[in-house]
């Protein structure tokens, strides 16, 4: 399988959510080196300083200078209060965002509630990134090319029925897998991304939206709390199947 060469982004803002392992942080490192100034954004300021690390290192190996810069921020998806300070903090240092990537996720959890009482997958996986984009969609907007990337799965494709609101905020019990959770939450990604791609046309918005389908890719961390023994037997798996995160 071939690897897209990415264009020129010299100049360009870019976003990424979850870009201290996997996707997202290889993603950054690409982009930097293609001139982009990268947003990191983190839950764990450690993780994150080492991300910063990692992307700052990979443009030592391979010997480039740009004009492009890295800046790191907290950002907790799943609590309400942590993505409004984020959102205040990056208006006050950008006066506009080129490109934002919605790609963290969380996926394998047992049941458990957000800060702000939502399940876990949908409230990380679809309601943060859609009050991200809400925020900072002026920023967009701003930007004579701007572009919304939403990062899918296949897995939504599996969602045949739909739990309750009261449901996916613990008041009544309901037939909770993993799995389905997060299908679900992708499946919310993606109608969001085709919803918000309808109103910006509407409105003649210049700022273009896309969900995209990565397929499975090796490497990432996503899944990363699930059970041990299941990551242990899916590895091989994983390794013949997979894609590699340059692919």
């Amino acid at each position: 399988m071939s690897v897209v060469r990415s264009s020129d982004m010299e100049g360009k803002i870019v976003l990424i959510t979850g870009s201290t392992s996997g996707l997202g942080l290889h993603t950054a490192k690409h982009l930097y080196l293609r001139g982009a100034t990268i947003i990191l954004t983190c839950r764990n300021e450690v993780r994150g300083r080492a991300a910063l690390e990692a992307v700052q290192s990979q443009m030592a190996e391979e010997e480039e200078t740009n004009s492009g810069r890295l800046h790191l921020f907290t950002l907790d998806l799943a609590d309400y209060k942590s993505i409004l300070t984020f959102c205040m903090e990056i208006k006050l240092h950008f006066d506009h965002i080129d490109v934002l990537i919605n790609n963290a996720g969380v996926m394998g959890l047992p049941f458990e509630l957000s800060r702000n009482g939502i399940e876990m997958h949908f409230a990380t996986n679809a309601f943060g990134h859609f009050v991200l984009v809400n925020n900072l969609l002026p920023l967009l907007e701003k930007s004579t090319n701007g572009r919304i990337i939403i990062v899918s799965s296949g897995l939504y494709k599996g969602v045949s029925h739909f739990p309750t609101l009261r449901q996916l905020m613990g008041e009544q019990d309901w037939d909770y897998e993993p799995r389905y959770a997060y299908g679900l939450s992708k499946l919310a990604n993606c109608l969001h991304a085709v919803e918000l791609a309808r109103r910006l046309s509407a409105n003649r918005c210049s700022t273009k939206v896309y969900a995209i389908r990565p397929g499975f890719v090796g490497g990432t961390e996503l899944g990363r709390e699930t059970h041990w023994l299941l990551r242990t037997l899916a590895t091989p798996i994983i390794w013949m199947f997979s894609k590699s995160l340059d692919q």
